[in-house]
């Protein structure tokens, strides 16, 4: 699976109008639909205007999909990995959050893993048999990717900002908290703010495992 400019207003406020002779103003031009300029103008800042509340809609904390179809445009080459990607599309966090947050647990060390894999960062036979658990894997492949020079610190910043914190999503307390605690749960928007945080990091890590 893979994935404004408005026209300038030319010419004086009140100019001749070359058919009838008469003064006009661009104001009464722009009423009578004599003002193809202004028109693509206004027509542009619509679009723009559109195109950004669609933006924010898809990244406010407040969303039901804590991956909006359409935003996470990789090319996932694990069929595991790219079917947790297509079931974010439509699970609505805020109803099954509890499923989210595992299922989101699970898809970043899946990627993790093909990551390391795939780079031969580990000389066990697979990531998942290494030993090393998931925030130790997250620091190894963000320091890959700034030593290849294919991230630098600001991308993998999220992400190391997440496991250093031992109650925000990725950090060890809260992850063992949400399999093993009858009376811990978590929060969607706190969700979806993690995905904010780490997703360049996570589309970059796709981009370089093929």
């Amino acid at each position: 699976e893979i994935e404004e400019d408005g026209n300038e207003v030319s010419g004086n406020i009140q100019s001749t109008n070359s058919e009838t002779g008469k003064e006009s103003t661009g104001i009464e031009d722009a009423k009578a639909g004599e003002s193809p300029e202004l028109e693509s103008g206004i027509g542009n800042a619509k679009s723009a205007k559109k195109g950004a509340s669609t933006a924010e809609k898809h990244f406010s904390k407040d969303r039901k999909n804590l991956i909006p179809k359409g935003t996470f445009k990789v090319a996932i080459n694990n069929a595991k990995c790219n079917d947790i990607r297509k079931e974010f599309s439509t699970l609505d966090t805020i109803v099954h959050t509890n499923a989210a947050a595992v299922l989101f647990r699970v898809f970043i060390e899946l990627s993790v893993d093909s990551y390391i894999e795939y780079s031969k960062l580990s000389n066990a036979v697979s990531s998942s048999a290494s030993g090393v658990n998931l925030q130790q894997k997250i620091q190894i492949v963000a320091s890959h990717l700034v030593t290849k020079k294919i991230a630098d610190g600001p991308i993998c910043k999220g992400i190391l900002a997440e496991i250093k914190d031992r109650h925000g999503l990725l950090g060890i307390d809260t992850l063992h908290s949400y399999i093993h605690s009858n009376k811990f749960s978590p929060k969607a928007e706190n969700l979806n703010i993690t995905w904010n945080n780490i997703s360049d990091f996570m589309k970059l890590l796709w981009d370089n495992t093929k």
